[in-house]
């Protein structure tokens, strides 16, 4: 069943429709994560927040533009009677991303050995096609996605 689903994305991703709406993907996460950058750069040069406190504050900004793009930008979901439900599993993405991140990154670096800057962007592609499945799949799931 897993290896049908992995089938059923990359088939979707390489088709002419699913490519666009990889790159509107890779897109939507680079506005969030300059978002994310801006907002922590106001909170600590210009509002003097602490540190941790700009962290979490630029995370929350990042993550919320993040979902407004991919729900209406990337995904074409316009509906809004399923917003809460989408919001909840696209935190919980987002948090599950942080943990996995963080034992990647570590693993990579301290366990084989690779530079971290490297072991940040193995970990930042892997990370990627599986928010693109997850989103798929379960946060603006649609029916005609995979017929």
């Amino acid at each position: 069943m897993l290896k049908s689903y992995w089938q059923k994305i990359i088939r979707y991703t390489f088709a002419d429709k699913g490519a666009s709406k990889f790159l509107r993907f890779g897109f939507s996460g680079g506005v969030s994560a300059f978002t994310n950058i801006t907002v922590l750069f106001l909170c600590v040069e210009f509002f003097n927040l602490s540190l941790l406190i700009a962290i979490n504050v630029a995370f929350l900004f990042g993550v919320l533009i993040n979902f407004l793009l991919q729900k209406i930008f990337t995904f074409r979901e316009f509906s809004h009677d399923v917003v809460p439900r989408q919001l909840f599993l696209f935190f919980l993405g987002a948090a599950v991303n942080v943990i996995l991140n963080n034992q990647g990154v570590y693993y990579l670096t301290q366990v084989m050995g690779i530079w971290y800057i490297f072991g940040q962007v193995i970990m930042l592609g892997c990370l990627a096609m599986l928010n693109f499945s997850f989103y798929i799949f379960v946060v603006f799931r649609s029916n005609h996605y995979f017929k």
